[in-house]
C-alpha cells in the first residue's frame, strides 16, 4: 500500500501542477491551454521531479484529461447557472484518492486472485466473478482506507424477446403518476 499512496501523492503533485499551469496562463496572457499541450508538458515534469516516474504515464496522461474535463464542466455551468459555477480545485495531501488505468493490458492486468500495475506491482484482489472484455481499471482509495478496482468493461446489451409497447407516463398533482397502459 506504501506504493499506492506514493502513486497517489505523485499524481495529486502532477494535477496541482497543471491545474496551475492552467490558471496561470489564463491570468497572464487570457489564452487557454489544451489537454494536449499539458500531455507534453509531462515529459519535462519526471525530468524535474524524478519520483513521477513512479505514475505510469497514461495514468500521468489521465490527469490532464481530468483537468480539461473539469474545466469544461466548469464552462457549461458557467453558461447554464454562473452562482453553481466553480473553477476546479487544488487537491491537499490526502485529498487525490483515484488513479487511473485508461487501456486494459498497458500498465494493468488482472490474472486470477492477482491485480498487476506497472510500476506497483502485483497486488492480491479478491475478485467476485469473472470479468471479460475489460477496458479501464481505476484504482480507488476510500475515505475509510480501503482500496477498490473499479473496472469498467465493454458488454452487450441483451433486449428482452416480444413485443413491447410504448407506455406513456403522465405526472400529475394528485396522482402520483398514470401509466397509458394501466386502466
Amino acid at each position: 500500500t506504501t506504493q499506492l499512496f506514493n502513486c497517489l501523492e505523485e499524481s495529486r503533485y502532477v494535477y496541482n501542477l497543471l491545474l496551475e499551469r492552467r490558471k496561470l496562463e489564463w491570468e497572464t496572457n487570457k489564452k487557454s491551454i489544451n489537454v494536449y499541450e499539458q500531455m507534453r508538458d509531462l515529459p519535462k515534469i519526471k525530468s524535474d521531479r524524478p519520483s513521477v516516474k513512479l505514475v505510469h504515464s497514461q495514468c500521468l496522461q489521465n490527469i490532464a484529461v481530468r483537468i480539461d474535463l473539469a474545466y469544461q464542466s466548469f464552462f457549461r455551468k458557467l453558461k447554464s447557472d454562473p452562482k453553481k459555477a466553480g473553477l476546479p480545485r487544488f487537491k491537499s495531501q490526502g485529498r487525490y484518492d483515484s488513479i487511473t488505468f485508461p487501456q486494459y493490458g498497458n500498465g494493468c492486468k488482472i490474472d486470477k486472485k492477482k491485480l498487476w500495475l506497472s510500476k506497483i506491482g502485483n497486488i492480491y484482489i479478491e475478485l467476485h466473478r469473472d470479468i471479460t472484455n475489460i477496458k479501464t481499471i481505476i484504482i480507488k482509495r476510500e475515505p475509510t482506507g480501503k482500496w477498490f478496482a473499479v473496472v469498467s468493461r465493454e458488454a452487450e446489451i441483451k433486449r428482452k424477446q416480444g413485443k413491447q409497447e410504448p407506455v406513456g407516463i403522465d405526472l400529475g398533482i394528485t396522482t402520483f403518476g398514470t401509466l397509458s397502459n394501466k386502466k
